[in-house]
């Protein structure tokens, strides 16, 4: 049996504070209305928190997993097996399903790997619609209490990231990676450099929800903030803030998100001071998309600049690259 689990950072600590079981569930906190939740490890030390809704005779569930993974498992009748071609909506908010395990059993149908905030955008809009291709699609309702469904959610994970992280058994703790500046391989870019800055704003800001643009180096942005290291980019001393790419809502953006959230499953980074690489993501939904900066097409183009991520390009030499120093 795993250790009881302190809550110390969270207001519902006291009615939150339940053991976990590997590789078992087991409720976490009260239920909200017709909710409840639940938590549980696998022998990988993944975490899996759940919702489930009841509605009648019918159960609805969401999930988020400590790999990043977030999924929601809805009564449907599709045809069993994987499935391709599924997309999510909610108000105005529509993303597509492209994760492999994506799936149906028949009667119950699995969407995965969408973005977090799509949670968000199904609690402000009380339910969402599900498609399958051109063929099925159904209108799903949830009661009033989705934001709280949410943010518990986030709090299950939350709770359990010692767990996550904890490896099998006890190492000595490994020095904390250096922090590193990342501007792109070209004439005249040597004097930029990528930082995180407030999409409104355009001022830098270390914080979830800031993206990535290419600024100028002597403009007083502090360069050297990234930590690369296992196929993570993660912010310099806030290892629990990760490079994401968005989908939905931030569709088309590459952007500062909790490690625990981001749906990029890892990063090929080989650049180094002296030698530039493209930075390409790896598995996940957003396989094989790499870092660009269409600003630069411009001649007159005005810094900062957004870095968005594109389709990887068959020949490797034609991507933009990257140092990293």
């Amino acid at each position: 049996m795993t250790p009881r689990l302190a809550f110390a950072l969270l207001p519902l600590a006291a009615s939150l504070a339940q053991p976990v079981l590997a590789q078992g569930e087991e409720p976490f906190g009260p239920n909200i209305g017709a909710w409840r939740f639940t938590q549980a490890v696998d022998k990988n030390n993944l975490v899996f928190c759940r919702a489930i809704y009841k509605s009648g005779a019918e159960e609805l569930r969401f999930g988020r997993i400590s790999n990043g993974n977030n999924w929601i498992n809805t009564p449907a009748t599709t045809p069993k097996g994987k499935i391709v071609g599924a997309s999510l909506s909610a108000g105005n908010v529509r993303e597509q399903i492209v994760h492999p395990m994506t799936r149906s059993n028949g009667s119950r149908l699995w969407l995965e790997g969408f973005d977090a905030g799509m949670f968000n955008h199904i609690a402000k809009a009380r339910g969402f619609e599900w498609r399958v291709g051109n063929t099925f699609h159904v209108g799903v309702s949830i009661d009033g209490n989705g934001a709280a469904v949410a943010k518990r959610l986030s709090e299950c994970l939350a709770a359990n990231a010692g767990i996550a992280a904890a490896p099998a058994a006890a190492k000595p703790a490994a020095a904390p990676a250096k922090a590193r500046m990342l501007y792109p391989d070209g004439g005249g870019l040597s004097q930029s450099c990528v930082v995180p800055m407030d999409p409104q704003t355009r001022r830098y800001k270390l914080a979830a929800g800031a993206e990535l643009m290419l600024a100028n180096a002597t403009s007083g942005a502090q360069c050297s903030v990234f930590q690369v290291s296992a196929q993570r980019i993660a912010i310099a001393g806030q290892p629990n803030l990760c490079v994401n790419i968005g989908a939905g809502a931030r569709s088309g953006n590459v952007y500062l998100e909790a490690c625990n959230d981001v749906s990029v499953t890892g990063w090929d980074i080989a650049g180094n001071a002296t030698t530039s690489a493209r930075v390409r993501a790896v598995g996940g939904p957003f396989n094989n998309q790499c870092w660009a900066v269409p600003g630069l097409a411009d001649p007159n183009v005005k810094f900062p600049t957004p870095v968005v991520p594109v389709d990887c390009k068959r020949n490797a030499a034609q991507e933009l690259k990257f140092f990293v120093e």
